[in-house]
């Protein structure tokens, strides 16, 4: 008897650029600021500290931040399949 098992090797993920500043004001509110993440299994979940600070949205390996308001915001990705 005999069996098989795919294992997919990936890097860690990784998060492009490491840090970012984005000065706000009322116009800002109304841009999104992109992150690239590298690396990883490509499924992904994304998470805020505060998201009275700002909104997210993920397609695929980019995060867009959409400022609401001033403050430092802590942004957190983890690879759902590792």
């Amino acid at each position: 008897m005999t069996d098989k098992l795919l294992v997919n090797i990936v890097h860690n993920v990784d998060i492009h650029p490491k840090h970012k500043t984005i000065f706000f004001s009322q116009s800002s509110s109304s841009y999104s600021f992109p992150f690239t993440i590298l690396h990883g299994s490509g499924d992904f979940l994304v998470s805020l500290n505060d998201s009275t600070l700002a909104d997210k949205q993920v397609q695929g390996r980019t995060i867009s931040i959409i400022p609401k308001r001033a403050g430092t915001l802590q942004l957190t990705v983890q690879d759902a399949d590792l």
